[in-house]
């Protein structure tokens, strides 16, 4: 049976106080998890997501919501750069280091950390070189054998000092103004997330040396639209609902239900396509990661992605190397 219409038929408990559902339990009555129900289950992946936010976003007691978080005072306009890896040593990994430290946002304002959740030990070596010079902090997981992005991501969300957080892939190379632009949103309305389009270059091209201009001109967008694997905003939102929901494992759905989950706190999603850009390295498909049981797990994934609708997930020791 459809994993929506199974759903579905499940009769929610009536009269819920809608106070209640979302103060107390973070959780949303039927009648306003209908939009994304209806979107998910009639639009192609990836398709439901601007009808997802729009429908979230007109909602006014989700607007609301906001009034109720005070925000903490910062003394700078500080970033922290997530970057979480397994298994991906080579040239791409340090165009996205080069791309960080080359942004035209002031240098000692961006920290940048990565993650290795249990990669090859020959990767090692490498990773510590790369941050040495590059300036990155360097955290290592081992005991977890299943790669999850959402853990992964977790520990440095957890750590995270800066006023602002930006997660990334490590396969991805950032126009100089990125962060620039990202930040300049964000103090305009702090209440936003902000993402970008992706752009995506072609088997077999060279990145050494050459100009993002460049390689933009080699690059094709995705037909999607925005795409919600790079995102940054104000930490103190990521940390009040303790990150990316560590359920998910492999890949599928983690990135769309932290957009989903900031959507119903109310944040605004800002798509600054056109004012910057960032352009995904090409790779072959799952590449050095566990893919046995992908399949049942991108179905877990996804039914975990429409039948779930809190905000805030994970026990309290999220984000903690064990």
């Amino acid at each position: 049976m459809n994993i929506v219409k199974s759903w579905i038929n499940k009769k929610e408990k009536p009269g819920t106080p809608l106070w209640k559902a979302l103060f107390l339990h973070g959780n949303l009555p039927w009648r306003y998890k209908a939009p994304f129900i209806h979107a998910y289950n009639s639009l192609p992946h990836r398709k439901y997501q601007t009808r997802l936010i729009d429908a979230y976003m007109k909602r006014p007691v989700n607007r609301l919501r906001l009034r109720f978080l005070k925000l903490p005072e910062y003394e700078k306009e500080d970033i922290t750069v997530i970057l979480p890896v397994r298994d991906r040593c080579g040239q791409r990994i340090k165009h996205t280091c080069e791309s960080i430290r080359t942004q035209d946002y002031p240098q000692d304002l961006i920290q940048t950390v990565l993650i290795d959740h249990g990669s090859r030990k020959d990767c090692i070596p490498e990773f510590r070189a790369l941050c040495a010079q590059y300036d990155i902090d360097y955290i290592r997981v081992d005991g977890r054998p299943v790669w999850s992005r959402s853990y992964c991501s977790n520990i440095g969300i957890k750590r995270a000092e800066t006023k602002y957080l930006l997660t990334s892939d490590v396969d991805i190379i950032f126009e100089k103004n990125y962060i620039r632009e990202a930040v300049r949103e964000l103090k305009r309305n702090p209440f936003r997330i902000i993402v970008c389009r992706c752009l995506d270059l072609p088997e077999n091209v060279q990145c050494e040396n050459r100009s993002f201009e460049e390689l933009r001109d080699e690059a094709t967008p995705r037909l999607e639209g925005a795409c919600y694997g790079i995102n940054a905003g104000l930490t103190f939102l990521y940390q009040k609902i303790r990150g990316y929901d560590e359920f998910y494992r492999l890949w599928g759905a983690a990135d769309d239900d932290l957009i989903k989950r900031f959507a119903l706190l109310g944040l605004k999603i800002k798509d600054i396509t056109g004012v910057s850009s960032y352009i995904h390295q090409w790779h072959p498909r799952h590449e050095d990661v566990q893919t046995e049981g992908y399949e049942e797990q991108f179905e877990t994934n996804t039914k975990h992605l429409v039948t779930t609708h809190s905000i805030i997930r994970n026990r309290d020791g999220w984000g903690e190397i064990e």
